[in-house]
């Protein structure tokens, strides 16, 4: 391996050594880093198990090692190698299970939802529609308004809150109570 010009002029640069010293020693830590490919390689198919993987973690690790200003400062080559090509792997895992839910996968026709519902779909929405509307009719009047106003207005618990000079809580409290009235009451129907 050849240390360029302008590696030499980088490290020659304000630390006050000498060209030659800096390549030197740039380039016996490179030669001490290749001494341990080996051992790279086969603790990281041990970890990864898919031989292109780990050739291309080693080229990565190789190549990030070879860039640091002073390799030759690395008290332990090998240890800082070898981290560097499991925190390399762990970036490699989690791009790759980032990419399985970003990628979108084309369904073929068959496959796709129609937009027409079928029979069982409508009259599964319509007895839906029904069993809430009872639901909603079956809490007290207040309870119900404060649902209505939060779920079918939009308007936030504060602003509930102030519009029937009750507190905030208590407006959460109410909503709580009539969200658990429904799931008590519609449990069962989305097994169907």
């Amino acid at each position: 391996m050849s240390v360029s010009c302008a590696d030499s002029a980088k490290c020659a640069g304000s630390r006050g050594r000498s060209a030659a010293a800096c390549g030197d020693g740039r380039r016996l830590a490179a030669e001490e880093a290749y001494r341990h490919r080996g051992d790279l390689q086969r603790m990281l198919m041990a970890r990864l198990k898919s031989e292109e993987q780990v050739k291309e973690i080693v080229q990565e690790t190789f190549a990030r090692f070879l860039t640091i200003d002073d390799g030759a400062k690395i008290g332990n080559p090998r240890g800082y190698l070898f981290r560097m090509a499991v925190n390399l792997s762990i970036d490699q895992a989690r791009c790759a299970r980032t990419n399985i839910f970003s990628n979108t996968v084309e369904l073929n026709e068959e496959m796709r939802a129609s937009d027409v519902p079928t029979p069982e779909d409508s009259l599964l929405h319509t007895q839906l529609q029904d069993l809430f509307a009872t639901a909603l009719a079956e809490l007290p009047q207040r309870p119900r308004e404060l649902f209505c106003l939060h779920r079918f207005e939009g308007l936030s618990t504060f602003e509930i809150a102030r519009k029937f000079g009750i507190s905030q809580r208590m407006v959460q409290k109410s909503l709580a109570r009539a969200m658990k009235h429904f799931n008590h009451r519609l449990t069962g129907v989305w097994a169907a």
